[in-house]
């Protein structure tokens, strides 16, 4: 797992999972709308470039960190 890896044409993602799974972990200013045209953009560039993407809110990282880790292990256990 590396943390804030910069992608070309993408940005920094949070956490980048055996190079391919991408994990934003969003704050509240992600639910403004220019944000979220943002996020929509790096997600359709990041799946241009091979990788999945899974994002999360402050409440799932916080009250359901077990389903969200759940979800995580998931995907990966699918492989690329």
């Amino acid at each position: 797992m590396q943390a804030q890896v910069y992608l070309e044409r993408v940005g920094y993602v949070d956490l980048l999972l055996d190079g391919w799974l991408v994990v934003e972990l969003d704050g509240r200013h992600h639910a403004e709308w220019k944000q979220v045209q943002k996020d929509h953009r790096r997600n359709n560039e990041s799946a241009l470039q091979g990788h999945t993407v899974l994002r999360y809110y402050y409440p799932d990282v916080v009250y359901r960190p077990e389903a969200m880790v759940q979800q995580v292990l998931s995907v990966l256990s699918r492989g690329r």
